[in-house]
């Protein structure tokens, strides 16, 4: 292993680090990420530099019965790899509205599964990140009561300036779905400060 850990040594030492390109919201709140095709344009260039090759696959462990990903990392001088493998989860078609199985809908999910975890377990094995260090959204937020009534508060202070305090709230509520602002979760109180201050530094 003496030559691929001395390759992902100088792999290292580019200080290779991924921007984020993507966003996604759900349940949580909304975070970015550097997508599948980011990563492959990011990578490609060091890792060749490096004398090394990046390898995913998908394998069916019989004994086992069940799909996974394995991403592999190669030295290409001396063959010497390393490799991480995880498990999927099983996916069954759903049915359509005449109790037909739609397998094309599951080799779809499954393909997005592989797409998924074929992009992290990479960015794992190559000891990279996929948050952007310049994305104060992706800051680990304190989710405590203390925390949120100082991001009220931070918020309310900026709505206090504003030229039309009233259109502002009714646009926050608009825009995040609520009846009231002050029902919004920590982290879309920080989002919606962020938001009107670049607003607010746009209009100067």
């Amino acid at each position: 292993m003496k030559e691929l850990l001395k390759a992902k040594s100088e792999f290292r030492k580019k200080g290779v680090a991924l921007r984020a390109d993507k966003r996604k919201s759900g349940g949580g709140g909304s975070w970015s990420f550097a997508g599948e095709d980011n990563l492959i344009k990011t990578i490609q260039a060091p890792l060749t530099e490096c004398g090394l090759e990046l390898m995913t696959t998908m394998e069916y462990l019989k004994d086992l019965s069940v799909n996974t990903v394995k991403v592999t990392l190669f030295h290409v001088g001396s063959g010497e790899n390393i490799s991480t493998q995880l498990s999927l989860p099983d996916v069954k078609p759903r049915s359509d509205k005449n109790g037909n199985p739609m397998h094309l809908d599951a080799e779809i999910e499954r393909g997005k599964q592989f797409g998924y975890w074929s992009r992290i377990l990479s960015i794992r094995i190559l000891g990279l990140s996929d948050i952007d260090p310049e994305d104060t959204m992706n800051v680990p937020q304190d989710i405590s009561d203390e925390a949120l009534d100082e991001a009220f508060t931070r918020l309310d202070k900026l709505l206090e300036t504003s030229k039309n305090k009233d259109e502002t709230i009714k646009w926050l509520n608009n825009r995040y779905s609520v009846e009231d602002y002050k029902n919004l979760k920590i982290n879309q109180v920080n989002e919606a400060h962020n938001l009107l201050v670049s607003k607010s530094n746009a209009n100067n």
